[in-house]
């Protein structure tokens, strides 16, 4: 994880998406748009969507920020809001081989949860990271921790 945040760091992030109903709105097009963005340097891209990201991953090699974008009436939230979303993008991760299998998809993302919930928690009530660096820090450790595990990794 560590190698994976030193090639990001300091790079160009690409977020390629397209509005739901554009002329944009196609995976095949989406993934030639994450092409092009690997074409010009960028050292990963941002990709809305389970069909999008499965377009986008064969078709370049970069890491891919996924999320799910939905509308719930009522509820503000845009980007990746319920634990189903967060699931599915986990379930397109371990099909791909990049997360372990015996982790079940539900598990993960309720892990992810529950820890961006306490940080939160200690935030608003001032028990727990409250900088902003303190808030990195807790950032770093939720998803080092979510997508790498506690084992230490063996070389």
């Amino acid at each position: 994880m560590s190698d994976l945040l030193g090639r990001l760091r300091g790079g160009l992030i690409v977020s390629v998406q397209a509005w739901k109903g554009s002329a944009l709105d196609d995976p095949h097009v989406i993934a030639a748009m994450a092409r092009a963005a690997k074409d010009g340097g960028a050292v990963a891209v941002r990709v809305q969507g389970v069909e999008c990201l499965r377009a986008v991953r064969a078709r370049i090699d970069l890491p891919i920020v996924g999320l799910i974008k939905r509308e719930y009436a009522g509820f503000a939230p845009y980007i990746t809001p319920t634990l189903e979303e967060v699931a599915a993008i986990v379930a397109a991760a371990q099909a791909r081989g990049v997360f372990r299998e015996e982790v079940t998809p539900e598990f993960a993302a309720q892990a992810f949860y529950g820890c961006i919930e306490q940080v939160l928690t200690g935030w608003i009530f001032e028990d727990g990271p409250v900088s902003q660096a303190d808030l990195e820090h807790a950032k770093t450790l939720i998803v080092t921790t979510i997508c790498t595990g506690l084992e230490i990794p063996r070389h």
